[in-house]
This record gives structure tokens, C-alpha cells and sequence, in this order.
């Protein structure tokens, strides 16, 4: 995905829904492991992009999540 042609306001909700997906995760006790561009997935409808964490495949338990 190329980020420079999207307004500022996307770019920050894109960076917010990824942030979000962590921090579920984080609190349910997994941790991702492999956070890279290509583990980010987006859908756009409404002129609204929305991004999602994929690939878990390296995800761990964490006994300690905090």
C-alpha cells in the first residue's frame, strides 16, 4: 500500500486499527512476533480504509502479558 497519497486522517486511522489489533492481543495474552507490511492487511469501503493484523503464525503465549 502506498501511504503517500492518503490524507493525514487515513494514515492515522490505519495506524490506530493496527495499534488496536495489538493491544487485543496483548490482552489476550499472545504476542505477534512477526509485525512487518506484509502481515497488514486493509479493506476500503465508504472512502474509509481499515487495516487488520494477519499472519500469526509466529505468535506466541505470553504467560506475563502486562
Amino acid at each position: 500500500m502506498d501511504f503517500k497519497n492518503l490524507p493525514g486522517g487515513q494514515i492515522k486511522r490505519i495506524f490506530m486499527n493496527l495499534l488496536y489489533g495489538l493491544e487485543c492481543l496483548h490482552q489476550s495474552g499472545f504476542l505477534h512476533l512477526d509485525i512487518k507490511p506484509s502481515n497488514c492487511l486493509y479493506s476500503y469501503e465508504k472512502n474509509v480504509y481499515t487495516a487488520y493484523l494477519s499472519d500469526f503464525g509466529f505468535s506466541m503465549r505470553c504467560d506475563n502479558p502486562e
